[in-house]
């Protein structure tokens, strides 16, 4: 017998992990390292309860028809603060009530996959990998994985966001799919053939046929990133304004958020 290797000493990263610090080195900081727990905002409390609500009824647990009275009965309590949108200090702009339509009218048509095979909800993973030269535990929670009758595997992520500006975006947030490719294929010994982003607020699925460049391009950059995140010492906020007022769950300690 011996031992392979201590993975309590292993880093780990998650897609949140190592994309939190390409868009704040200083808020990464505070969340992973210092352990500080942010404060929610109308955008990620509204992701979060729309995906609980889809998990449900992929899980069977809730009817089709019981998505939208669990979507009123309960938005309150998920989004105690409504969605806003600030702007100055003395500005900002409601969204809650053209969000809340927005959703609705997703959940009133969503019958989840009638021609697909479920196989997975909120799939967790974790793996250790090597890239290159370096050991390291991947992780994270997959929404959705199907398959169609051909046998061919689609990834599903959930996405509150409006359009992609442009492919260059689109590429960025591809990343996290790629990623979640690695697990795909160890448990079923083949690639996805589709990456999908369903974008419940706007009800618009973006389709990505998967191909292999992407996908190492992806592990090139999880290496390269966590090599940044290693070696980082001072932890500078990097983000934008709109970022820090809107987005960030340590606001008030970040000199990039003027609103505060």
């Amino acid at each position: 017998m011996e031992v392979l290797a201590n993975l309590m000493e292993m880093p780990k990263y998650s897609f949140s992990k190592l994309n939190s610090f390409k868009g704040c080195k200083y808020g990464d900081k505070l969340t992973y390292v210092d352990k500080q727990r942010g404060a929610g905002n109308g955008f990620s409390d509204l992701g979060s309860f729309v995906h609980g609500i889809l998990e449900d009824y992929l899980n069977e647990e809730i009817a089709q028809f019981e998505m939208i009275s669990k979507f009123d009965d309960e938005f309150e309590e998920n989004v105690p603060n409504g969605v806003e949108l600030k702007i100055s200090k003395t500005f900002s702009r409601d969204l809650t009530d053209s969000y809340k339509t927005q959703c609705k009218t997703f959940l009133s048509k969503f019958d989840g996959f009638p021609e697909h095979s479920v196989l997975g909800v909120e799939e967790k993973f974790e793996l250790l990998v090597k890239i290159k030269d370096k050991m390291l535990i991947l992780n994270g929670f997959i929404d959705t994985v199907i398959q169609d009758n051909h046998g061919d595997i689609t990834i599903i992520d959930y996405k509150s966001k409006s359009a992609f500006k442009n492919k260059a975006e689109l590429k960025e947030y591809a990343r996290q799919l790629y990623m979640y490719s690695i697990w795909i294929k160890y448990k079923y010994g083949k690639y996805p053939k589709n990456l999908q982003f369903v974008q419940f607020r706007i009800d618009h699925v973006e389709n990505i046929v998967f191909n292999l460049e992407d996908f190492n391009e992806t592990f090139e950059w999880i290496f390269y990133t966590s090599e940044e995140i290693e070696d980082e010492e001072m932890f500078d906020p990097s983000c934008d304004e709109f970022f820090a007022n809107n987005l960030c769950g340590h606001s008030k300690y970040c000199p990039y958020a003027k609103l505060y």
